[in-house]
């Protein structure tokens, strides 16, 4: 089965990443490092050259449906993966199955992305 993910499925993509925006969870990355090391690199390559990886929660949790702490907990654990891999600040957030309510909201805000989103307005 790893086999056909690495040749089947990410590894093509990997091809189109420095013109679409695009996130992988950490996990699936974990994975990918380890399994398929020359399509990792493909993905932190893309990102380098275009910019366009954006943060995602640590798992693939549904954060409308999660208390508060877990909320934030996913987010911070989130954004320390993709600073840790991409070695900078993600400029966004895909959240799972594009779920949101206004205290996920808040919590990005306190995270992360509040002050970001205001420079650039300004």
């Amino acid at each position: 089965m790893e086999r056909a993910y690495r040749a089947e499925c990410y590894r093509p993509v990997s091809r189109s990443l420095g013109s679409v925006s695009f996130d992988f969870g950490p996990t699936l990355l974990q994975w990918m490092e380890r399994a398929a090391p020359d399509t990792y690199a493909a993905v932190l390559a893309a990102d380098r050259a275009s910019g366009n990886a954006v943060a995602m929660p640590y798992h693939h949790v549904i954060l409308p449906l999660s208390p508060r702490r877990d909320k934030t907990t996913e987010v911070r654990w989130g954004i320390a993966d993709f600073r840790r891999r991409f070695g900078r600040e993600p400029e966004g957030m895909w959240l799972p199955e594009t779920a949101v309510d206004h205290e996920t909201l808040d919590v990005l805000a306190e995270e992360a992305f509040a002050s970001r989103s205001s420079r650039r307005t300004r």
